[in-house]
């Protein structure tokens, strides 16, 4: 994976730098979400992998959606990453963007998964916590995974918490050697 976020990065810049120059951040990301939903559509990956596809056809096919979907200078970036071969990076290129925003804004992404659904009153105060310690603003998202069994995994960034019980016993298992 490191190879696609390396191929990403430069474009997500650009995107980025050329957005907040135009104090337009989050309407790239709505977009770059919108973009990023159609190449991972089904359809449209095998359009991408179709040597008998041409890159005018794919393009011409994604603004076939809605033609005020993107503005021009989206539509420029598009085009730009179509002719380098570069649009089934879009996934990479909006995560390295949101996280380029999310650095400008001084907001922190924060992911926590459970495996029950948390109450609003503490997912408050996680984020007042977490505000507290990291000195800026939390952006939470919260979702439910049964498969962790209890506890909770934190992603903030490139921080990891795995405080979840499934986790605690594949520690323990790799300590103990039982299952090698």
């Amino acid at each position: 994976m490191a190879s696609e976020y390396t191929v990403a990065r430069p474009y997500a810049k650009a995107a980025f730098e050329f957005a907040a120059l135009k104090k337009q951040l989050a309407q790239w990301s709505e977009m770059l979400e919108a973009a990023k939903s159609i190449i991972q559509n089904e359809a449209v990956e095998n359009m991408l992998k179709d040597p008998c596809v041409s890159a005018d056809q794919v393009m011409a096919f994604i603004y076939s959606i809605d033609a005020q979907l993107f503005n021009s200078d989206f539509k420029n970036f598009l085009n730009v990453l179509s002719e380098n071969k570069r649009l089934p990076f879009i996934p990479y290129i909006s995560e390295h963007f949101e996280t380029l925003r999310a650095e400008a804004e001084q907001v922190m992404n924060v992911e926590i998964t459970s495996a029950f659904e948390l109450s609003d009153k503490y997912k408050e105060q996680f984020i007042q916590a977490l505000k507290k310690r990291m000195k800026c603003e939390i952006a939470l998202s919260a979702k439910t995974d049964a498969s962790i069994l209890a506890g909770a995994i934190v992603r903030a960034g490139d921080l990891l918490i795995d405080g979840s019980l499934r986790g605690k016993l594949a520690r323990l298992n790799d300590a103990m050697g039982i299952f090698h």
